[in-house]
């Protein structure tokens, strides 16, 4: 019968070394095909597989020179180590809450696909169904934010809760973009559902653990979200006159030509605006 590495004695060393790395293997191979499903399924069982995975890649790092000195002779002058399953493991933990990231990020945008396109905001259904899809993304973020709080370490949970918060922006930008008529009406409503999203989306990122908690959490999100600062360009755009829009482009100096290209400003224009020579004049300007 296999016993822990602390027990190993002199004679049985070096018969006990590739079983240890053979149930090392074993773990490596059986627990992701056994917990396949629920891996997928859970988010929170997919965390702690992630964290285990870590912690275990971590301890193969030190694990041959901790019992060197119990492997008996022969082994004690070579370099029994077990570096070469480090990066089985992390590869194991890594792909394992990868998986887990591109199942949330299909849910986000099945319930954002509900929306209607955002295009007839102006119709009370249809507004409804986009207002019901955002507080179904912002759900699914708090939801996901009070599972992985405490599991996943810091930097690992802030970067998963901005990859996701960003997918979900970034689908609203898209689908803002090919709007190809924007009143008035809509663009006040656009505007209403993107500010939900501003105001409760880095939410998710709070609260942190302890020696976190003070921390700024706002001003980091563009950090974590590289779609942030354009869709706070994209509602600046929902509100703004021709005028102010031409000021922000700046001669594609400004911030809202750090975000956009000329063509999709100019779609924008043209959605929002009515065809007159004032619109004319600011779309010769986008270049």
């Amino acid at each position: 019968m296999f016993q822990a590495p602390g027990s190993l004695g002199q004679k049985g060393s070096n018969a006990t070394l590739y079983p240890v790395q053979d149930i090392f293997y074993m773990l490596g191979a059986v627990v992701p095909m056994y917990h396949k499903e629920k891996l997928q399924k859970l988010p929170q069982l997919a965390a702690i597989h992630h964290n285990n995975c870590l912690y275990i890649a971590h301890h193969l790092l030190t694990l041959g020179h901790q019992f060197q000195g119990r492997l008996g002779a022969l082994l004690c002058d070579r370099t029994a180590t077990f570096v070469d399953l480090v990066p089985v493991f992390r590869r194991l933990g890594t792909e394992c809450f990868l998986a887990q990231m591109q199942v949330q990020k299909g849910e986000l945008l099945e319930r954002l696909s509900s929306a209607r396109d955002f295009s007839t905001m102006d119709d009370e259904d249809s507004y409804a169904a986009a207002n019901r899809a955002v507080r179904q993304v912002l759900h699914q973020l708090k939801r996901l934010g009070k599972i992985w709080q405490g599991i996943l370490p810091v930097n690992v949970y802030c970067r998963a809760m901005g990859t996701l918060l960003n997918t979900a922006l970034a689908e609203v930008v898209a689908r803002i973009l090919t709007l190809e008529d924007i009143s008035a009406e809509n663009a006040d409503r656009l505007y209403t559902l993107c500010q939900m999203l501003v105001d409760e989306g880095p939410e998710a990122f709070v609260p942190l653990h302890a020696e976190e908690q003070n921390r700024p959490f706002r001003e980091e999100v563009p950090v974590y979200v590289p779609k942030w600062m354009m869709f706070r360009e994209l509602m600046l755009v929902l509100q703004a006159s021709l005028q102010e829009i031409l000021d922000r482009w700046a001669d594609s100096k400004g911030p809202l030509a750090a975000e956009f290209s000329p063509s999709e400003v100019k779609n924008l224009i043209r959605a929002l605006f009515q065809n007159t020579e004032r619109r004319a004049a600011a779309l010769a300007k986008i270049k």
